[in-house]
């Protein structure tokens, strides 16, 4: 089913269905559960210990993947695991663990394009290109990029649209358009799914994040989504404690349910730890979107929050 046509626009109304590394996502609100995506290894996490040679407490990381996939089975919200690495020694051995650990596809994300690129390069080598997800190409990204993607096979990619020369709502939408945009340069690397992150900085930013998801969705028919957490990182008002100790949970789950809430099709929601927090919230908003769709006469698949929740 491809995005619905905008009678006074002309343009999709909804983003077209798409997968990504197999999963589904786009159409209306509700159709597919949103995908949920939490990272591991990341800058200054726990149970890394060296974080260039990739050394980490295997028994932590392992438990960590299990408790995503427990949560995914049991809301229906399909899942992926943000692997961040910061160099391409350590991504290697992060992915050649998460992989043999879970059946979750896997984003693969770094602190720099060459260990972005050396993880793309192990994946093809090891036969599992199809189960990646590339995070990501922004306007700062360089040919060497765009080469490893085609280079490789990967199909599938985040384009985060927010510009560091520019971040208003324009700024957000003008990097994507035209000849030269990043949606071209994706479709000539060979990305077939393309997944739009307009970016989140701060809280302010969150509600131009939500106009962009809109304006992108209409422009282009592609699934957006975002890392909404980020919201929470930058809020003075949790860090002074002006909101009182126990605000951050509540906070954690109202902003990520926003995020489907608005027509998301996928969230970065950070760390993995945080999964018991945030599969409940964004499915129960799944299954109240879904809960709309089948009033209007269209069915979802059996294995969604709103049969699996509700």
């Amino acid at each position: 089913m491809k995005g619905s046509a905008d009678a006074k626009k002309g343009g999709p109304r909804y983003p077209a269905e798409a997968r990504a590394a197999g999963v589904p996502l786009g159409g209306p609100p509700g159709l597919h559960p949103t995908l949920l995506v939490g990272s591991i290894f990341y800058d200054r996490h726990g149970i890394v210990s060296d974080m260039k040679a990739g050394l980490f407490d295997e028994v932590a990381a392992g438990g960590l993947l299990v408790e995503q996939d427990r949560w995914s089975a049991l809301t229906g919200n399909p899942c992926m695991v943000d692997v961040v690495a910061s160099s391409p020694r350590a991504i290697e051995r992060y992915l050649e663990f998460v992989l043999a650990r879970t059946q979750a596809p896997v984003m693969v994300d770094g602190s720099s394009p060459a260990v972005r690129i050396a993880g793309l390069r192990w994946a093809a080598r090891a036969g599992v290109i199809g189960r990646v997800v590339y995070n990501s190409l922004s306007p700062e990204s360089g040919p060497e990029e765009f080469e490893a993607l085609a280079e490789t096979g990967c199909s599938s990619a985040v384009i985060l649209s927010l510009s560091s020369s520019d971040l208003s709502l324009e700024g957000r939408l003008r990097t994507l358009r035209g000849p030269g945009g990043l949606v071209e340069r994706a479709r000539q690397a060979g990305i077939e799914a393309i997944l739009v992150d307009p970016g989140v900085i701060d809280l302010p930013s969150l509600g131009v994040a939500r106009e962009a998801m809109r304006l992108i969705q209409q422009e282009h028919g592609l699934p957006t989504g975002t890392a909404a957490h980020n919201a929470l990182g930058t809020w003075g008002g949790l860090r002074d404690g002006k909101l009182g100790t126990d605000a951050r949970r509540p906070l954690t789950a109202v902003v990520d349910a926003l995020n489907t809430a608005w027509g998301g099709s996928f969230l970065l929601y950070g760390p993995l730890s945080l999964a018991s927090l945030v599969f409940p919230a964004v499915a129960a908003v799944d299954a109240c979107l879904a809960q709309a769709l089948l009033e209007a006469g269209t069915m979802v698949d059996l294995d969604h929050p709103l049969f699996r929740i509700a």
